[in-house]
């Protein structure tokens, strides 16, 4: 995780530039976290929430090991992006990046891409340079990036060109300063190098109502609940934006597939086209629009200073259509009813995104905002639901492109065994919820076929055990109820 200290503590960029006459060489290593957005992180109501302070903060210590003195040019590169004259993405005159340039994709999985070569502009733009560093001794460099294109280096002999937003992967490249060529350091920023200002971090907090069996009680049991409500709690970040909403979702995989076409007309066109691919149907189960909803505040101490949280109540939360993401309703003596999103045993869990959409452009072409999905989160029971309502949930789920076998969980000493038969994508992870349907462990998983990971899990405890991620042909999940004993 990002942190303002320099030191060892968190394993540091380090540039280890040392001259011999005119040569200059280099070593380096990285925590991708040193190179990333500036984050207040805000524990409230026992969940953790961030939201975006600053968009880039480069850090690196750079040793001069002994050499009287060093330049060093730090600098932040994009993927190249073209446009036709109606101000369409121009693919063809565009970076190619492994087919996801002009996709929600090509912007948050940049991790996953091979390193641009700075030389090669028909794949790559520079957008910033910070001021050369002239170094005299070994240094911790500390430098900001306001997410804005210097139209110096984005449009040259313009005078009249302005600076533009950046949404998009961005990765940071030190040099000498002296010769250009020689690349000291290339990374990507934060852990997926996707650079997006509005990053915000909600939490959910659904009414307690726990299921009638929980031998613990640990949550007041309310035998006549019909419907699920909620409160959404939005860290504010200060900025203006067009559109606010919170949906919760099965997966995000339909995400990366939504075009920067799609992203520029709104946040409802977004889910709609979501819901409308056969790979990703059924992924938006409800949402609300919060732009205009009224709310109420609360102010807390952040790691890096007060933060104002927005909270939201989203009442009898209700279910959209699968294919359409329209809102589903009922026919009862003749009048329109809501279906309710409830749990049931095939999706007991649901995943909360926020959307921030706007109408400012960015230099990458897609409209400046933001859409991502959080940790998995158990619905509460409702002993009291409508029959009607747990049926239309049930027809709604078998409409759902059903996630791909192949994933097995498998306990083993000390933790669990996963076996994929076709290796994972990008967020696959494994959590344990107890039997209040609390989140108490989690770990992201690398891409292998078959691996173990230990679990720190409390003895004589009842837990399901949830592994999620994407295969190559969709979502993926796999569910283990599991008792913990003092022997495994």
């Amino acid at each position: 995780m990002f942190t303002k200290k320099l030191l060892p503590a968190a394993v540091l960029v380090l540039l280890a530039a040392f001259l011999s006459g005119e040569a200059f060489a280099a070593t380096t290593s990285i925590d991708p976290y040193d190179i990333s957005s500036d984050r207040n992180r805000i524990n409230y109501s026992g969940n953790k929430l961030q939201v975006v302070v600053k968009p880039l903060r480069v850090q690196y210590t750079a040793l001069l090991n002994g050499v009287a003195a060093a330049k060093l040019r730090t600098s932040v590169y994009v993927y190249k992006t073209s446009f036709k004259a109606d101000g369409s993405i121009d693919l063809s005159n565009s970076a190619k990046q492994d087919g996801k340039r002009g996709f929600m994709q090509g912007i948050r999985e940049c991790y996953i891409t091979v390193m641009p070569d700075i030389n090669d502009a028909s794949q790559v733009t520079k957008v910033y340079e910070f001021p050369v560093q002239n170094l005299t001794n070994t240094t911790n460099v500390d430098l900001y990036w306001d997410g804005y294109t210097d139209p110096k280096l984005t449009n040259p002999g313009d005078a009249n060109a302005k600076p533009q937003l950046v949404r998009d992967c961005v990765y940071v490249v030190v040099q000498d300063a002296n010769n250009n060529n020689n690349v000291l350091y290339t990374a990507f920023a934060g852990g997926s190098g996707s650079m997006e200002r509005f990053m915000t971090m909600p939490a959910i907090i659904y009414d307690a109502y726990a299921d009638p069996n929980d031998p613990n009680h640990t949550k007041t049991i309310s035998t006549n609940q019909r419907t699920v409500s909620a409160e959404v709690d939005v860290p504010d970040n200060g900025l203006q934006y067009k559109e606010l909403y919170a949906v919760l979702m099965t997966d995000n995989c339909g995400i990366g597939g939504l075009t920067y076409n799609t992203v520029n007309q709104g946040a409802l066109p977004m889910l709609r086209d979501i819901n409308g691919r056969p790979g990703t149907r059924g992924e938006v189960a409800a949402y609300i629009n919060l732009t205009d909803m009224p709310y109420t505040t609360a102010t807390v101490q952040g790691s890096l200073g007060p933060a104002t949280i927005r909270k939201y109540k989203w009442t009898d939360i209700q279910r959209v259509d699968p294919a359409t993401a329209q809102p589903l309703t009922r026919t009862v003596a003749g009048t329109q009813m809501p279906i309710h999103l409830l749990r049931t045993d095939v999706y007991p869990y649901y995943r909360l995104a926020l959307i921030y959409t706007t109408d400012n452009k960015t230099f990458t072409g897609i409209n400046d905002g933001y859409f991502d999905t959080f940790d998995y989160q158990e619905l509460p029971y409702t002993p009291g639901a409508d029959p009607a309502d747990v049926s239309a949930n049930l027809t709604a789920i078998n409409t759902t492109a059903p996630p791909v076998s192949g994933i097995k969980i498998n306990p083993v000493l000390g933790g669990f065994r996963i076996d994929d038969e076709e290796g994972v994508c990008r967020d696959m992870s494994i959590s344990a919820f107890n039997m209040a349907g609390q989140k108490v462990w989690g770990k992201t998983l690398p891409s292998q076929s078959t691996q173990e990971v230990s679990a720190e899990l409390s003895p004589n405890q009842i837990y399901t055990i949830v592994v999620t991620g994407t295969g190559a042909n969709g979502p993926k999940q796999a569910v283990l109820k599991f008792m913990k004993t003092g022997r495994n």
